[in-house]
């Protein structure tokens, strides 16, 4: 991997590891449909404006749109739901942690999809390690009756899911459209999965939010997490895909998890917990195993 690739990576997940402190401000005042169909309204249209000032073109073909379509459900609509709806009753930090595990997802859907994308020994090891940390931080409270708890965790897990499929889908269909084409025409299309849900589910046009600092507070929050969080960043996450490649490029939840833990712990207050720690280096010898990194050190050490 290039120096060029590996500091877009690191900026990636540092962008992404704060915005878990942006939905868990958010949605402290506005219900997780709405947050989430303001955030991509938002990014979208900034995508946009920005794609017009450039003169680029959105994509024409009823194919291409058709993948978004599948990119705005399983890059948007469904992972940024299922985020804001489990950082109600779990901290920000243990949902980064949790959304660590996108890049054993990816490997499973690679390993079904991408034929250059093999399973060895090494990655199923890493794949078990993986989610035996994520059974390590739910399994407490489970154990407690902490249902709540539990719900929110596995909420998170789905979107970690959705991710990693999202990133396989990507390296299949997207090699082709530009990255800020591609991130409008996503934002588009999670608008439009979106809209319905939130109608429903929501009814925003009765929801009076106060002049409270609070309510100051979740909407600069939406704001920074849609024009930041979303639009830019997955202008940087379309590249790197197809840079570097879909399990490659997943490996950015290597870093975010580490930045949203210490937003969490000085602007909310969370818990640094050794069991979240412990959870973390499960998931990322996993991740190492996945991607090859602990093979190669023990050569080195062997050599």
């Amino acid at each position: 991997m290039k120096l060029r690739d590996f500091g877009a990576i690191i900026l990636l997940g540092s962008i992404w590891g704060a915005s878990y402190l942006f939905i868990k401000l958010g949605v402290a005042v506005m219900p997780p449909a709405t947050f989430v169909l303001g955030r991509v309204v938002i990014a979208g249209l900034v995508s946009l404006t920005i794609l017009r000032a450039r003169g680029m073109p959105l994509p024409k073909t009823r194919a291409v749109w058709a993948t978004f379509a599948v990119m705005g459900l399983l890059n948007g609509a469904i992972p940024y739901t299922l985020i804001t709806w489990g950082e109600q009753v779990i901290d920000s930090g243990l949902a980064a942690i949790l959304i660590a595990a996108v890049p054993i997802f990816t490997v499973i859907f690679a390993w079904f999809f991408l034929p250059e994308e093999r399973l060895t020994l090494t990655k199923g090891m890493g794949i078990v390690l993986g989610f035996l940390g994520v059974a390590v931080l739910i399994g407490p409270d489970a154990l407690a009756g902490a249902h709540n708890n539990v719900v929110g965790d596995l909420a998170v897990v789905g979107a970690a899911a959705s991710y990693g499929a999202a990133f396989v889908w990507a390296r299949l269909r997207l090699r082709s459209v530009p990255p800020l084409a591609a991130t409008t025409s996503q934002m588009a299309m999670a608008t439009l999965w979106m809209l319905p849900v939130t109608l429903v589910l929501d009814r925003p046009w009765q929801l009076r939010l106060l002049p409270t600092g609070s309510t100051w507070v979740a909407l600069a929050s939406l704001l920074a997490l849609a024009v930041v969080g979303t639009s830019l960043a997955y202008v940087l996450y379309y590249w790197l895909v197809a840079e570097v490649g879909a399990t490659q490029a997943s490996l950015v939840t290597y870093i975010s998890p580490f930045i949203s833990l210490v937003w969490g712990a000085l602007f909310l207050g969370e818990r640094l917990t050794l069991a979240a720690f412990v959870v973390f280096g499960l998931i990322l010898l996993g991740l190492a195993l996945i991607n090859g990194f602990a093979v190669q050190v023990a050569r080195r050490l062997l050599a």
